[in-house]
């Protein structure tokens, strides 16, 4: 049985700093030019993507006895509120918009990313010997 770590594990504050990096982003008058190749939405989705990605991590870091479904479920969960939230945000700022299909490619996002953690964490550990 591992232990639970810390919050400054480096499993776990990416996830914190993610957010945060987030949040700056979309607070923005404009997008950076390096983003301006994309599609918004596909941004959407692989910011969001990312961040069920590492919130995933950390929860596995933090809570070491959470089977993977509930992983991925808060992975999941996390980053579709913080993208819920985020569009409220924007909502309030007179330079920006909410558009619930921002929404939605964040939640899609979301669901690639805890599955595609859950599945390399399972995977990883049937490769991993026993100790």
């Amino acid at each position: 049985m591992r232990a639970p770590g810390s919050v400054w594990s480096f499993q776990v504050w990416p996830a914190f700093a993610y957010a945060v990096a987030i949040l700056i982003f979309v607070s923005l008058p404009s997008a950076p030019a390096a983003t301006e190749k994309l599609n918004d939405k596909t941004l959407h989705f692989l910011a969001f993507g990312v961040f069920a990605w590492l919130s995933c991590r950390a929860l596995r870091q933090l809570r070491a006895q959470t089977r993977e479904l509930h992983v991925a479920l808060i992975g999941f969960a996390s980053s579709v509120l913080l993208g819920g939230l985020l569009e409220i945000w924007q909502s309030l700022l007179s330079y920006r918009s909410c558009d619930v299909f921002d929404w939605f490619a964040d939640a899609l996002g979301a669901v690639l990313g805890a599955t595609l953690s859950v599945l390399l964490h399972l995977l990883l550990a049937r490769r991993a010997p026993a100790a």
